[in-house]
């Protein structure tokens, strides 16, 4: 009997393993159907609150970097939004967004990844081969150790801005997405890209339409585009107008791929809180309207150094540096909740 009983100890143990590995694996099914069949419509972007990509406790009094992003992810998704956009930058270490990720999820969050690589090397040119093969391996490492949680991947942030995020020529462009696309779809088989380009002005439209006609499309899933206009940021003519261009470029090229603004967003310096309130809903408003996911930028404040200016302006944040909902708050979120 002294022996039976360690035996059926571990057959339980075993059994009840299997049940909860098995559990796991069709809650990751269920999960990566559901990102895919079903978008994010209404996302908020949180990563750039990881300045350089150190850990919150390095940057702020909090001592505890995933309770903070608990608590964050907790109230984006009380708030009603569907997904959070979250920046993985080339040659810093992103271990706290990939937890970030995870957590994300927990919350029943769909996380949106960006592959950001313009900090780490000189304005508007490509990388050299060096730096390619580097990039190479950053993309396979964070794609790979994100895979069960992200299956939306944007490569690069806006390569059409002259003297801010570039990528070299119209041509180094498309070969970085040559040499990007299939290792992410190596890493993650279901995953979507997406690229921004668009018709913003001049300069941005030449770089767009020549990367498209070098077959730039070949290489995403997904047309992301930014529409922002100087100062303030979001003027209401300007960003519908920019909404009917993109439209536009779109059909040009057959409706290929669906349209998404994965950052739009207004820093209160340059505007006050109720008109932030005011352009946010429109902006919220107008997506839902044409059928567009967005992505507000951003969630919080509060992680961010007193008074630290992103842009032109500083108080992006729904919630301030305080912790306090800022007006914005509630005219997000009653349309996030409206059916």
């Amino acid at each position: 009997m002294r022996k039976i009983v360690p035996i059926i100890i571990v057959v339980i143990l075993l059994l009840a393993g299997a049940f909860f590995w098995r559990e796991q694996i069709e809650r990751q099914e269920k999960y990566s159907a559901d990102a895919i069949a079903n978008p994010p419509q209404f996302s908020v972007h949180y990563s750039f609150y990881f300045p350089s990509l150190m850990s919150i406790s390095q940057t702020t009094d909090h001592g505890n970097p995933t309770s903070e992003i608990n608590k964050d992810m907790r109230g984006i998704k009380d708030m009603g939004f569907e997904g959070v956009k979250m920046s993985f930058t080339f040659k810093n270490d992103n271990t706290l967004v990939v937890s970030a990720a995870g957590i994300a999820v927990n919350k029943g969050l769909k996380p949106i990844g960006l592959l950001a690589g313009h900090t780490a090397k000189p304005k508007n040119r490509a990388f050299d081969n060096e730096e390619i093969e580097l990039w190479k391996s950053f993309v396979r490492t964070t794609v790979s150790d994100t895979k069960n949680n992200i299956y939306y991947w944007e490569i690069w942030n806006e390569p059409t801005m002259v003297e801010l995020f570039r990528y070299g020529t119209p041509q180094e462009f498309v070969d970085l997405l040559k040499i990007t696309t299939p290792i992410i779809r190596a890493e993650n088989p279901q995953a979507k890209i997406i690229v921004t380009l668009d018709e913003g002005d001049r300069e941005a439209a030449d770089f767009t339409n020549q990367a498209l006609e070098l077959g730039a499309g070949d290489y995403f899933d997904i047309l992301s585009f930014h529409p922002y206009a100087s100062v303030p940021y979001i003027i209401p003519e300007v960003f519908l107008q920019k909404v009917a261009m993109q439209k536009t470029l779109a059909e040009k090229y057959g409706n290929r791929w669906p349209l998404w603004i994965t950052e739009i967003g207004q820093p209160v310096s340059q505007v006050g809180e109720e008109e932030q309130a005011n352009l946010a809903k429109l902006v919220f408003e107008t997506a839902r309207k044409e059928k567009i996911p967005v992505t507000w930028l951003g969630y919080t404040d509060q992680q961010l150094p007193a008074g630290t200016k992103i842009g032109d302006g500083t108080g992006w944040g729904i919630i301030d540096e305080n912790g306090r909902p800022r007006k914005c708050y509630e005219a997000i979120k009653n349309i996030l909740k409206s059916p």
